[in-house]
């Protein structure tokens, strides 16, 4: 079912709540900001993902551009 106007689906979304402890939540906050992602998202592709994110991704892009820019600086 879609709601919205005639020219927008949009699909209705369902809530839920999870608890979690102080030190959890600061690490979910952390893993997402490590991500780029908002704290709703990364729960979310953990639970469509099997809880598996990758987190090496960010660390590998950072090292893959300073390996690049360090290249370009030493063509010029």
């Amino acid at each position: 079912m879609f709601i919205g106007r005639r020219g927008q689906s949009i699909e209705p979304r369902k809530n839920f709540t999870i608890r979690l402890s102080d030190e959890e939540r600061e690490q979910a906050e952390h893993d997402a900001q490590t991500n780029n992602m908002k704290l709703s998202d990364y729960v979310r592709y953990l639970i469509l993902h099997g809880g598996r994110v990758d987190t090496t991704l960010a660390y590998g892009r950072r090292d893959l551009i300073r390996q690049i820019a360090g290249l370009c600086n030493n063509y010029n």
